[in-house]
């Protein structure tokens, strides 16, 4: 018996690779469909949770204006109240994430509107009751400090911090005007104050919209980066055959949240965008992966189907790495007279025989020396890879092994041995 491995080159003919081409090409596109719908389920779930937390911020936000409405006067409350309604019915309208956050914007403008409006009357009730002019200047300078003080200090300092200290300075030189008692010389300083504090907010407003956009954006093409992995986890396909990579592009979410929480929010749209990219070849060498396993599993059924043609008795097929969706494919094939065949099909490459109970001898080759024989095996074999060729296209091959002589025709048999055993290989073409 020789322990030396045989093979052949099996492949398709063109019309049955066209065939298993198409097929591969229909399911790659039902798995497209999947992928698409995990990620448009994930959209939806996201506009709802975005949609039910405006809603209760607008809502919310309504109570608050209710609960001051003895702060300002009765047309502005009422005013007020009109659009946060306006506002909830906009939000319950909205048909994306981008206008959820255009409508939440508003929400920002009526609490201005109405700090406003609570200022307006608390500076109209306390010009009714003083009426000398250094008490109104001391009013309307405690409303400046009144307003500064509502601004938070962290977003003073984070957004507009050269603002907030202008704010405080005009504030101090105002205070001193007024206490010189002259009326007529606090106005400049108050005035001064007054601008300082209307710049400081406007420019704390522009630069909070700014920063709340961008993080909007961040979160955005986060979501997108969930909504990407779960359309890929979708594809039973490509997590086949790149479930390690998949594990990948999931931790990338991670990552993302990670940027965010940093207020880097320039990264999440760079980790989408590579993860896309990443996706789009992972798709595709997915598919040219699983053509190769169509093509696999198609010559082993037909090797079996073969041998079976020619009275052998085939055993149940296996991997030879189990789980593994490269792995090489066996069969096992075995006569009454105890004569078998192993065949191992590759994900590429040569397909392997090991033969027993047929008789191997060497003989003297052409130029000299010792040739190896296996005249019955490899015309079995050569029989199998005929009718390969004509009943399922699958092309072989001769039939080698090694030190078999290249030079001698095959010789006919006329008894089947009943020991010894060899390895054969042969090439798909």
């Amino acid at each position: 018996m020789s322990d030396t491995p045989k093979y052949s080159q099996a492949q398709l003919d063109a019309q049955r690779r066209e065939r298993l081409e198409q097929a591969r090409h229909r399911r790659a596109a039902q798995e497209e469909r999947q992928r698409r719908e995990a990620e448009e389920r994930e959209r939806r779930r996201r506009l709802s949770d975005l949609r039910t937390r405006s809603i209760a911020n607008a809502e919310a936000l309504a109570e608050h204006v209710r609960l001051r409405g003895n702060e300002i006067y009765s047309h502005d409350a009422s005013h007020l109240e009109r659009r946060c309604a306006a506002l909830t019915s906009a939000l319950q309208a909205a048909q994306s994430v981008r206008q959820l956050r255009e409508h939440e914007s508003e929400i920002g403008r009526i609490l201005v509107d109405l700090d406003e409006a609570v200022a307006r009357k608390r500076r109209d009730d306390e010009e009714k009751r003083c009426l000398a002019e250094l008490d109104r200047q001391r009013f309307r300078l405690s409303e400046v400090e009144h307003r500064l003080s509502g601004v938070r200090p962290h977003e003073a300092m984070k957004f507009d911090a050269p603002g907030a200290a202008a704010a405080k300075q005009a504030i101090a030189g105002a205070r001193s005007a007024i206490a010189t008692g002259n009326p007529e010389s606090a106005q400049g300083p108050l005035a001064q104050a007054e601008e300082a504090l209307g710049t400081h907010l406007n420019t704390v407003a522009q630069h909070r919209g700014e920063w709340q956009r961008r993080q909007a954006d961040a979160e955005q093409a986060t979501s997108e980066l969930v909504a990407l992995v779960e359309g890929l986890k979708a594809d039973p396909v490509l997590v086949r055959w790149h479930g390690h990579s998949l594990s990948q592009l999931e931790a990338n979410i991670n990552e993302a949240h990670d940027a965010i929480a940093r207020e880097q929010f320039d990264q999440p749209s760079a980790i989408l965008s590579s993860a896309q990219t990443k996706a789009k070849a992972m798709v595709h060498q997915a598919n040219e992966a699983q053509i190769k396993a169509d093509q696999r599993d198609y010559i082993v059924q037909s090797i079996a189907q073969t041998l079976q043609a020619m009275n052998f008795t085939v055993s149940p097929i296996w991997q030879e790495h189990p789980g593994h969706p490269a792995s090489a494919v066996i069969l096992q094939a075995a006569t009454g007279s105890n004569k078998s065949i192993y065949v191992s099909v590759p994900l590429e490459g040569r397909i392997m025989y090991s033969v027993n109970g047929y008789p191997m001898t060497t003989e003297t080759a052409v130029g000299g020396g010792k040739a190896a024989v296996c005249d019955e095996a490899e015309r079995v074999l050569v029989e199998m890879q005929q009718n390969l060729e004509a009943v399922f296209g699958v092309k072989m091959d001769e039939v080698w092994w090694e030190g078999k002589d290249p030079t001698r025709a095959l010789r006919k048999a006329d008894e089947l041995p009943t020991s010894s055993s060899h390895q054969t290989k042969g090439e798909r073409r």
